[in-house]
């Protein structure tokens, strides 16, 4: 099933964006799916099911799984393309804070509460890392060198085969694929982008 046999109640918006640009690496176009797993100790039971599901994609695409010293993950049976990257203890807070803070505030103090005050919102209420998932390739870009394209997704995905979606073709085209629902794509938003690194 390629791209041309899309169910209708799905539009496949394909666009050019020079603010995300990337050469195709040597190695072709292989795209990374980033999830972020928040705390130390908690896990959806129906993760596993995430992890496992996405080996039907290994051909051309990676789940880069990036957590804080999570126990329960290290006991979950994953497919060969999804690479757990343990950030340590609060960080994606900590991440985060450097991005944002980045080189403009250098008062050491003031960059340990904010994140100790975002570890707290995270910890409380993962579901805030929803509003940071847009930042995620540029938070994460050290990690997506070996990859043409990237998205962010939800740990609760049952996933197929995603060339079935996404031909190559599409990949070297374009920077950025887009599915989109009952023509949303025209909103202020992009639902489930696949963007060049």
């Amino acid at each position: 099933m390629g791209v041309s046999s899309v169910p209708a109640r799905f539009l496949l918006v394909a666009a050019l964006v020079l603010l995300c640009c990337a050469e195709i690496t040597a190695a072709g176009v292989r795209g990374a799916l980033i999830v972020t797993i928040a705390g130390n100790h908690k896990l959806s039971e129906y993760f596993e099911w995430s992890c496992k599901t996405i080996g039907a994609s290994k051909d051309r695409f990676d789940m880069l799984v990036f957590h804080e010293s999570n126990s329960k993950l290290m006991s979950l049976s994953c497919a060969s393309n999804v690479k757990l990257i343990n950030l340590g203890e609060h960080g994606l807070s900590k991440a985060i804070i450097a991005k944002v803070l980045d080189e403009t505030t250098s008062n050491e103090s003031v960059k340990g509460k904010m994140t100790m005050m975002l570890n707290d919102i995270i910890t409380h209420g993962p579901r805030y890392l929803v509003e940071i998932k847009p930042m995620l390739g540029d938070l994460f870009r050290d990690h997506l060198t070996a990859y043409s394209h990237w998205s962010y997704t939800d740990p609760d995905i049952i996933w197929g085969n995603l060339s079935d979606w996404i031909e190559e073709k599409d990949l070297e085209r374009f920077e950025i694929v887009t599915f989109a629902k009952n023509n949303d794509a025209g909103r202020l938003f992009l639902r489930g982008q696949v963007c060049a690194v």
